[in-house]
């Protein structure tokens, strides 16, 4: 299937270095920046929640089967999760290290913990859309019974937000995304609290990557980094840190790891995530539906927290 020419694939790598630039401060004992109470790295990961809800709202809709729905994202996300903690493993041995403790933060992937939530949601969503066929409203409703309270709760909300935009046609109208958007940064001064931040994200989120802009549509023609930015940022930002010190300049710190993990990202494209990608041709195919056949183009670009 052709790759559809959207901005997804570049915001998601927008988001996995908005995550690197926020974390460089952290790993250097800085504060990290951020807005409305929220560091920008936990932002970037609401943005990724929200288009992985789109997406994979728009995928179980053109084909609502249970197996091959869990069959397509353990291809996504396992291989190159399972890579990473492999190489970090490795290369940590090999430097006779089990953590930073040299570093003003310790662990060795502080990222890879979203990725949890990340497959909770798919599963969660897979069994709220079984059970009501609003999978996504459904998840928007568990978040606010429970408050917003945790991760999960907030991760979940917006993913499932991400999916109610993807079932509804109604609220991908031209104007529509821009409109709830604007409502939601208007309420929150209002009412600051989780939910109009998790709406504007999220409409903010899905209007910019279904977008399909020249220049930034065909940003990912050649692979898409994002995931790999994701899972090799943080330990190459700590190994950056600890040869060259807290004090080193921030921006050259940031441009070292980005470049090393630009290179990582690359190797677990073109090795790891891009083959395991091409056994969903393997899978058994079920019929689609016809209500579906206009979201089927956005399979390609399924996403995970950074794809």
């Amino acid at each position: 299937m052709e790759k559809p020419r959207n901005n997804f694939d570049a915001l998601r790598l927008t988001a996995a270095l908005a995550v690197m630039f926020s974390h460089v401060h952290a790993l250097t004992g800085r504060p990290e920046p951020g807005l409305g109470g929220l560091t920008l790295g936990t932002i970037a990961v609401f943005v990724f929640f929200a288009i992985s809800g789109y997406l994979v709202s728009s995928s179980w809709r053109s084909d609502p089967d249970v197996q091959r729905f869990v069959a397509r994202r353990l291809l996504r996300v396992a291989p190159a999760y399972i890579v990473v903690i492999a190489v970090t493993s490795i290369t940590m041995t090999s430097l006779g290290l089990t953590s930073f403790t040299m570093n003003p933060l310790g662990a060795v992937n502080g990222s890879l913990w979203t990725i949890d939530y990340e497959v909770l949601c798919y599963l969660v969503f897979m069994v709220l859309a079984v059970a009501t066929r609003h999978g996504g409203l459904a998840l928007v409703t568990m978040g606010a019974a429970l408050g917003f309270d945790s991760y999960f709760e907030q991760f979940a909300t917006i993913f499932g937000l991400g999916a109610t935009i993807s079932q509804y046609g109604v609220l991908q109208r031209r104007w529509s995304l821009p409109l709830i958007a604007a409502i939601a940064i208007a309420v929150f001064p209002l009412r600051p609290s989780f939910l109009p931040i998790a709406v504007f994200v999220t409409a903010a989120s899905v209007w910019l990557g279904s977008q399909s802009w020249p220049g930034v549509r065909d940003f990912g023609a050649r692979g898409d980094l994002s995931y790999g930015v994701y899972l090799y940022a943080y330990p190459v930002q700590q190994l950056t840190i600890m040869l060259l010190g807290t004090s080193a300049p921030l921006p050259g710190l940031l441009l070292i790891a980005v470049v090393w993990t630009a290179a990582m990202a690359w190797l677990s494209w073109r090795f790891v995530e891009e083959p395991a990608l091409a056994l969903k041709a393997f899978l058994p195919r079920g019929a689609q539906r016809p209500e579906a056949a206009n979201s089927a183009a956005m399979l390609s670009s399924e996403s995970a927290v950074g794809k």
